[in-house]
């Protein structure tokens, strides 16, 4: 995988991002020590540097696994873009494997399934959840624009979005999950398939003919 680190523009939204969550961290630690009458000092900066190194954990691993699909676009001869279904998947691992690592630190062993579960959910419904915000607003800003049937609401063509996103979705962890005992078939393997086909055609079109001749 790429390393996000070495590339600055990757590298200075995810120190920007850290260090957003450690002063999110330490605005929380600090009203925790009131709270529960610790020192004031020294709660605020374990609380922000813990806050700070889970946030630089989970963004550079979601970078790192967004930057290897869109690795895979190029090698593909596509346009490298980050859809909907790249960033719910790079967030939901970085999730997992984020509170995997700080659940099995902090817990030991038995700490990191949990923690992984856990968190994928919770950041891969973040995601979602984010997606669907910024799609439904796309849309009422589409609809408003007159761009959408006269018949047709902002919420229908939202619907139908979310519905082929879906969809999209499915498409792309089947083609991930080779394992699986129903995909969706590329044009490829489909293309394949029906030559396989045409040449078993033809094979037994060329053993009827050599019966037919041997039997006249």
């Amino acid at each position: 995988m790429p390393n996000p680190l070495l590339d600055s523009d990757l590298r200075t939204p995810i120190l920007t991002g850290a260090a957003g969550c450690a002063l999110a961290g330490s605005f929380a630690g600090s009203l925790l020590s009131v709270v529960r009458a610790r020192p004031f000092w020294s709660f605020t900066l374990g609380t922000a540097v813990n806050c700070g190194m889970v946030g630089f954990t989970y963004l550079a691993t979601r970078t790192m696994i967004l930057q290897e699909q869109l690795e895979r676009q190029r090698e593909a001869g596509y346009i490298p873009h980050a859809t909907d279904e790249n960033l719910l998947f790079s967030s939901a691992i970085a999730g997992g494997v984020t509170g995997g690592i700080w659940t099995g630190a902090l817990r030991g062993p038995r700490g990191v399934l949990p923690g992984f579960v856990m968190f994928a959910l919770l950041a891969g419904s973040g995601q979602w959840g984010w997606t669907t915000a910024r799609r439904f607003r796309q849309q009422v800003i589409v609809a408003s624009s007159g761009s959408v049937r006269s018949n047709e609401t902002a919420w229908d063509v939202f619907r139908a979005s979310m519905y082929q996103q879906w969809n999209d979705w499915c498409f792309q962890m089947g083609q991930r999950i080779d394992w699986l005992p129903m995909r969706k078939m590329t044009a490829t393997e489909y293309r394949t398939h029906l030559q396989e086909r045409l040449a078993l055609v033809n094979a037994e079109l060329e053993d009827l003919e050599r019966e037919l001749a041997a039997a006249t």
